[in-house]
């Protein structure tokens, strides 16, 4: 039987089998079908994703592939295959509502630089679809990514000579001021969540002493605890993507996948307090598969965590945060008692550890006064009037 839509089958003799148009007889006007075989459905379908690719590009004229068209075929049948599901959807997505409005139709081969400058230009000014502005310089980069990927995989089909994205200059990110909660901040937010016996308390205190992303902390199963050591594994993340294409019924899905990167998957030691905290939820929570949880299988959405916690803050009167605020004041917050950077970086699972120089070595205010306070002491005889 074959899986719907895909036209592959399994054989009698083991083997699996993908069929798909060649061509069309062009007297008789009948499909002629090839075959592909392979060991697994998965390597068949592999093969066949390719062939149907080849079929495309020899009977498309190489001179009249408009952008709309080649970005079609890449999406799916060169990045589809290599990216995860949240990627491909924000590929899609992107292309969609950012690219194919303004370059779609134009031909592959009267692509520029200097138009694609223009268009990338005109994005950082006025780019967003709701009209209210332009993009930040990290989504003018993502929507780059993609036009330069898709169009060096252009150039080594020999559709075009060269990639015109290959001198277009963009912005390079900007980190911009981030929120951090003050320790005073800290310590209304951690005693309304202790002090509470709601299941979702212990996302935030997670979050605030082992800076996990919302993704990792509702994808955190008791099984990637090691209470013994002190040490969590992460190697999940849970996130809701826009469906490729969305109908009007259901526009997202939840999908508990891996972390954003390999550098995300790590194992991270815990404090002894954490350690005593986590023993105590363990206990009251035997049959629980999930850290953050209130019944035996299923994880949380992070949308409901993430209306918990805003009534948290509200609740306690501080100034607006958001959930991902948790990440920032943990970074920050171990960079202020001593950790080194290096270590630090290692434990929020970033690529490198100039991302973590670029967007937490900054202190507050409060910190800044204690450190300065340090340099009377270059003065052993400080004059009277000093």
């Amino acid at each position: 039987m074959p899986r719907k839509g895909e036209n592959i089958y399994k054989r009698s003799d083991g083997r699996w089998e993908g069929r798909y148009v060649k061509y069309i007889d062009e007297i008789s006007g009948k499909k002629k079908y090839r075959s592909i075989y392979g060991k697994t459905y998965s390597e068949v379908k592999k093969k066949l994703i390719a062939a149907k690719q080849t079929v495309i590009l020899n009977e498309a004229p190489k001179t009249k592939f408009k952008l709309t068209e080649w970005l079609r075929i890449w999406l799916y049948q060169y990045a589809k295959l290599n990216v995860k599901d949240s990627t491909f959807s924000n590929y899609y997505y992107c292309i969609r509502n950012h690219i194919i409005p303004q370059l779609g139709e134009i031909d592959l081969k009267q692509l520029s630089t200097i138009n694609l400058q223009i268009f990338f230009n005109g994005k950082l000014l006025n780019g967003r679809i709701d009209g209210k502005g332009g993009l930040s310089s990290k989504s003018v980069r993502d929507i780059y990514t993609i036009l330069s990927a898709s169009l060096k995989q252009a150039v080594d089909n020999n559709l075009i000579d060269k990639n015109p994205c290959s001198n277009i200059k963009i912005p390079t990110d900007k980190y911009n001021s981030i929120r951090v909660l003050s320790v005073e901040e800290q310590k209304l937010i951690e005693n309304a969540v202790l002090h509470s016996e709601h299941y979702l308390s212990t996302s935030v205190i997670l979050a605030l002493y082992t800076g996990l992303r919302l993704g990792e902390v509702c994808a955190l199963q008791w099984k990637d605890v090691d209470l013994s050591n002190a040490i969590l594994k992460v190697s999940s993340n849970l996130q809701r993507i826009k469906l490729v294409p969305y109908n009007e019924k259901k526009k997202t899905r939840l999908v508990l996948g891996t972390p954003k990167s390999s550098s995300s998957i790590r194992d991270i030691p815990f404090s002894n307090g954490l350690c005593h905290y986590l023993s105590i939820k363990k206990s009251l929570n035997q049959s629980y598969k999930f850290v953050v949880c209130n019944h035996e299988e299923n994880f949380v959405d992070p949308r409901t965590v993430q209306s918990y916690f805003k009534k948290v803050v509200e609740q306690v009167g501080i100034k607006a945060a958001s959930f991902h605020t948790l990440r920032h004041t943990f970074a920050t917050r171990a960079i202020e008692v001593g950790m080194d950077v290096k270590s630090v970086s290692e434990i929020l699972g970033h690529a490198d550890v100039s991302i973590t120089l670029k967007k937490y070595v900054h202190s507050l205010t409060e910190h800044k006064r204690t450190q300065m306070q340090k340099i009377d002491t270059i003065w052993a005889d400080k004059p009277s009037n000093f």
